[in-house]
């Protein structure tokens, strides 16, 4: 942001920052980091989880919240385009209701989270699998509360959100529709068989 700022200043351009949070949706070609946290879990579970707070927001709400400002951001101010709060364990049980499929057994403690992490990952590299956690995670988000408030970008933009069910439905069918979900772990799944397939 520091960066943007000096080089709008040098420029003589208005720049209007939005800071979205974690993005999920429909539309990716592969996954990307933020919705490798559905697709893991879609394609193998969450034996286990950690400390952790995040605020979830759909691609397309984000794409509308950018739009909003360019036409009604105040030069220099910063928006965050946020959705709904939640643990990481909240992530889950959502996720859970949403699929059917398993909840994690198990909170980690966070401060053992870098070691479990790097035996994961060694794990997985062997397995050529996907970890489900990594030390890049656990320093990034273990023990933090990522949570946002997008009351700005509501008042000064007329930017609204998405509930978070509806969020994570999206992202699910899209997974299941890019085919990136296994046939066996679809089977488990009990989605409504009207949207299943959307």
């Amino acid at each position: 942001e520091q960066h943007a700022r000096e080089f709008a200043e040098s420029a003589s351009v208005e720049v209007v920052f939005v800071l979205p949070t974690l993005v999920l949706g429909p539309n990716a070609l592969r996954p990307t980091p933020s919705v490798e946290f559905v697709v893991n879990y879609l394609r193998r579970g969450a034996p286990a989880y950690f400390d952790m707070g995040m605020n979830i927001v759909d691609v397309e709400d984000v794409a509308k919240g950018i739009l909003l400002a360019e036409e009604r951001g105040k030069a220099g101010e910063r928006y965050i385009l946020s959705g709904e709060d939640m643990s990481f364990r909240e992530f889950y049980a959502r996720l859970h209701r949403l699929t059917g499929l398993g909840m994690p057994i198990a909170k980690l403690p966070n401060p053992i989270m870098p070691a479990i992490a790097a035996v994961v990952e060694g794990a997985s590299s062997l397995l050529g699998r996907a970890p489900f956690v990594t030390r890049d995670m656990v320093h990034d988000f273990a023990g933090r509360n990522a949570y946002a408030s997008c009351a700005k970008a509501q008042q000064e933009l007329g930017y609204s959100y998405l509930d978070a069910d509806e969020v994570l439905r999206r992202a699910v069918e899209w997974a299941l529709h890019m085919g990136w979900v296994p046939e066996r772990r679809r089977a488990r799944m009990r989605l409504q068989p009207d949207r299943e397939d959307s």
